[in-house]
């Protein structure tokens, strides 16, 4: 017969793994697609409560079968376009799943050796530090930021600090509550914590709706139409199967008079400058002059900005990569720049990415930057458009169902974090404007709504902020922080052997 310690040590085991069971349950929900924001609060509140009351390997050894599980499923989901195999799917998922683990590790292994604010610091910290590097070298995706889409107020301290700050805010939430917990909730214990979160969330919202609520009108309006293809398919972009050039050409043509006749409709209607969707058209390098060349004619004849999307290939196709191009023309007809995507979007597009930085291009409305789909998702990259003070970004898109709207609410964040003014013309996605400050001035989603083109009238001004000066500086703080904190942990521990 099992005694009162026992009994209670059970009783824990099973809470325990009740703990594990919800917050499994709330990370599927927590990010991506599907994401519940406030699942995205509370997740990681419950996995460190059972984290935190196993041993160290037997525990994060069941944490990490959970969290590779639930990455798994996400990724199978997220990635669900027959132009990405399923292994790309699997692998992507483990990745999720074992990436997301360690800031768990990092807390069960580093927080037990420290006490009260010190220890509940090293969960965010590692995670913004983990969230910064990992967009350094695969873009910002599956950023907790992301998933507050919607929530204005709280969206405006990613004019401070970027996206890390509110990924930081989430998570110190986690640990502080679990702080907390094992205090058995000690008002006495806690309150030091307790009252500076609640005091830095009063701040944020505070902040969020002053800079709402005290933003100016603008005097000074562009209206920029985007163009998208209602036919388009995705598979008909990446990785094309043409039986010869010929056929090719006759696409070419057939997707030129599309795109031609709407851009006239989008100059008739007020449109200024026109942008197509991300691989509008399929070109061939032998074709190149001749496309552009009506082109120039159509800008001219219009008095518009034009921005062609294409896909160029080139007379050593297959064996030599396409590539993913803007060609901006101004309304002489003189062709003003062109641009090369930066960020490939792996394994979609396995092409030599483009070289230099973003072209921040004068116009008569001002400087405009431009930028192609996946590059949106690298913060430090669309930075350079603020740099060269730019105050309107567009970026042409090609996006699928499953990741239709979560890739257009993460350009929306750009925005905000540079003050620009933002039009994101997407296929196969959800199109919008936005003004420097993530307000949405139209919207147009491929499978929900049959506005196209799209035309939106936005301010020509943007706004400076603070992230605009000292860019990733937040992601720094934290990096310096989590190896402040686990050195000192390290020397506790040491002194304590």
């Amino acid at each position: 017969m099992m005694n009162d310690s026992q009994k209670s040590k059970e009783k824990q085991q099973r809470l325990s793994y009740a703990w594990l069971f919800t917050g499994a349950i709330l990370m599927y929900f927590s990010n991506w697609n599907w994401a519940l924001p406030g699942a995205t609060w509370l997740f990681s509140v419950f996995l460190l409560r059972y984290s935190r009351t196993q041993k160290v390997g037997s525990g994060l050894l069941i944490l990490c079968l959970v969290s590779i599980i639930v990455g798994v499923i996400s990724m199978w989901k997220l990635l669900s376009i027959d132009a990405i195999p399923p292994s790309f799917r699997i692998v992507s998922g483990l990745a999720v799943g074992i990436i997301s683990l360690i800031p768990f590790v990092a807390d069960r292994v580093i927080a037990p050796k420290l006490s009260g604010l010190t220890a509940s610091l090293v969960f965010p910290c590692s995670w913004v530090a983990l969230e910064y590097v990992k967009a350094l070298g695969n873009g910002s995706w599956g950023a907790l930021a992301y998933t507050q889409y919607g929530n204005l107020p709280l969206m405006q301290l990613s004019s401070i600090t970027g996206i890390w700050g509110l990924s930081f805010l989430i998570t110190w939430f986690a640990s502080s509550v679990n702080f907390a917990w094992e205090q058995q909730f000690a008002w006495r214990k806690t309150r030091k914590i307790a009252i500076l979160y609640s005091l830095i969330i009063a701040f944020v919202f505070l902040y969020g709706y002053g800079r709402l609520v005290y933003s100016e009108e603008p005097t000074d309006k562009v209206c920029i139409a985007s163009v998208t293809n209602p036919q388009g398919s995705i598979s008909r972009f990446y990785g094309p199967n043409w039986p010869d050039r010929k056929s090719a050409y006759k696409n070419m043509q057939k997707d030129l008079d599309y795109f031609f006749d709407a851009t006239s409709k989008a100059a008739n209607a007020g449109g200024k400058i026109v942008f197509w969707q991300e691989y509008a058209v399929s070109v061939m390098e032998e074709n190149e002059k001749e496309f552009i060349d009506r082109a120039k004619e159509l800008a001219l004849e219009e008095q518009i900005y034009l921005v062609l999307a294409i896909g160029l290939f080139p007379l050593k196709y297959p064996d030599q990569p396409w590539q993913n191009k803007l060609i901006w023309i101004d309304p002489s007809g003189k062709v003003m720049d062109e641009y090369l995507k930066l960020k490939p979007a792996p394994p979609l597009e396995p092409i030599v990415p483009g070289e230099g930085g973003i072209p921040v291009l004068n116009t008569a409305y001002g400087k405009i930057a431009s930028v192609i789909c996946a590059d949106q998702d690298y913060p430090s990259l669309i930075r350079q458009a603020s740099a060269g003070n730019a105050e309107i970004l567009l970026i042409p898109a090609k996006d699928w169902a499953a990741v239709d709207p979560l890739h257009t609410y993460m350009g929306v964040f750009r925005a905000i974090e540079n003050g620009l003014s933002l039009v994101k013309g997407t296929g196969e996605g959800l199109s919008v404007a936005v003004d420097p400050y993530g307000r949405v001035i139209t919207s147009s989603d491929y499978f929900k709504s049959s506005e196209n083109p799209m035309i939106s009238c936005l301010s020509t001004k943007g706004v400076v902020t603070i992230y605009s000066r000292i860019g990733d500086a937040f992601a720094w703080l934290c990096i310096l922080g989590f190896i402040t904190i686990s050195v000192w942990g390290y020397s506790i521990r040491r002194r304590q052997q």
